[in-house]
């Protein structure tokens, strides 16, 4: 009876500890995704950004020539 109730407890141990690891990678592999998803929407705002910049200073440029009225 002493090992049976033993090795319930080390399996009960096991149990806690599995899930442990398991939900500690599945942490890091969601903060991981997300780190991705902010560099992505970081890439896509700087672009559509450095765009709407050039597109300013070719304004500018025409306007301060007279091109543009």
């Amino acid at each position: 009876r002493d090992v049976r109730l033993q090795h319930a407890a080390a399996t009960k141990v096991q149990t806690i500890f599995r899930g442990y690891v398991t939900k500690k990678a599945f942490e890091f592999t969601v903060s991981r995704l997300v780190k991705m998803q902010s560099v992505g929407r970081m890439f896509l705002q700087r672009s559509k950004f450095t765009k709407l910049r050039k597109s300013c200073v070719v304004a500018q440029k025409l306007r301060a020539d007279g091109d543009c009225k």
